[in-house]
């Protein structure tokens, strides 16, 4: 199954993020099956100033040594007022558990709206439906 359709269609944030990570590296919600070429774009993503990055899917196990190898560099050029701004609103720091994909999920809401990702109206997005740490039923989402 896409996986866009499957994070819209049962919410959990492990399925939000493989769902974000194929729709950002060019991947189609009207695509029947998962595309073996954007699953390799994502692997092999080099944003490590997303907050997915360390939680991206379809990564091998050196892969992720490595990307831990690499996320404090990511981090020191990461503009400090965001990350501010980030764990003052959420209360909670942004990055004291890196591996979280709620966090990230979090953080990634707040890069996108520069608001409380509750007010979110981007129903088509694959984060929509576990925003801010909120789920939502899948008949929310009939426009999809």
């Amino acid at each position: 199954m896409n996986p866009i359709r499957k994070a819209l269609k049962n919410p959990s944030y492990p399925h939000a993020v493989v769902g974000h990570c194929y729709w950002c590296m060019g991947g189609d919600v009207t695509d029947p099956h998962t595309s073996q070429s954007v699953t390799r774009r994502v692997r092999e993503c080099h944003l490590c100033d997303c907050p997915l990055w360390l939680v991206r899917p379809w990564r091998t196990k050196d892969q992720q040594k490595a990307d831990s190898g690499l996320a404090g560099e990511c981090r020191a050029r990461r503009p400090r007022l965001d990350l501010i701004e980030i764990a003052r609103r959420t209360r909670e720091t942004a990055y004291a558990n890196p591996a979280s994909k709620k966090r990230a999920l979090l953080a990634l809401c707040w890069q996108c709206l520069q608001q409380a990702p509750k007010n979110c109206g981007i129903t088509g997005c694959p984060v929509y439906p576990v925003r801010g740490g909120k789920k939502i039923d899948s008949d929310d989402l009939n426009d999809v």
